[in-house]
């Protein structure tokens, strides 16, 4: 009742329309789900979905959600300085591309920042997935865009990298399946959210 009242509070004092659903039914995650098909985006805390069932992120919960949403997710760490760049996550997949658009689209304000298109591969002589392709679209809502193509030999290099490039808003495709088909099994998906604490958008075509 009191994230309510505060929601409504911060709603108010900013001016915004919002309405607040309360015919939720008794299986919270399934009604969540439902909701996100009428949504264009939801906004989840990153430490406190559901903690007071499993404080581990990502708990079965906020898993089940990022699997079944049928919009965009947008993960928010609880304290967090609002980043000055931008990280899109590109494994050459339909739902890394989708990612990319939807994230500009949600968010034009944000596609003037600095951007970097980060493919991995496992040779360092591999090019990036359709990187023509790729590179065309993303600078187009990403003008001041950057493409790193990076040969990694272990998830840990990634992640290890992207805490030493500091706060960035990061974008990826399609939660569940490996986020970089070439190089990272399933499970590296739930350990890119436990250790990468800074706003995780994630997306994945529907139908």
């Amino acid at each position: 009742a009191r994230n309510i009242q505060t929601f409504e509070e911060k709603c108010m004092h900013a001016g915004l329309e919002y309405r607040i659903h309360n015919d939720v039914e008794s299986m919270p995650i399934a009604s969540l789900v439902e909701e996100t098909r009428f949504a264009d985006l939801v906004l989840v805390s990153r430490e406190s979905f559901f903690a007071n069932v499993n404080k581990d992120q990502p708990n079965e919960y906020l898993q089940e959600l990022l699997k079944k949403a049928e919009c965009p997710v947008l993960l928010i760490p609880e304290k967090y300085t609002a980043p000055d760049k931008v990280l899109l996550l590109y494994d050459g997949d339909a739902s890394s591309v989708y990612a990319i658009k939807l994230f500009a689209y949600l968010f034009p304000n944000l596609t003037t920042l600095p951007a970097t298109l980060l493919s991995t591969t496992k040779k360092a002589d591999e090019k990036m997935p359709e990187q023509e392709s790729v590179a065309e679209l993303a600078s187009r809502h990403y003008p001041q865009l950057t493409l790193n193509n990076m040969a990694l030999d272990h998830p840990s290099q990634l992640i290890n990298w992207i805490l030493e490039e500091g706060n960035t808003w990061i974008v990826m495709g399609a939660y569940g399946r490996s986020l970089f088909s070439t190089l990272f099994k399933k499970s590296f998906a739930d350990e890119f959210i436990e250790n990468v604490r800074m706003p995780l958008f994630i997306t994945h075509p529907q139908g």
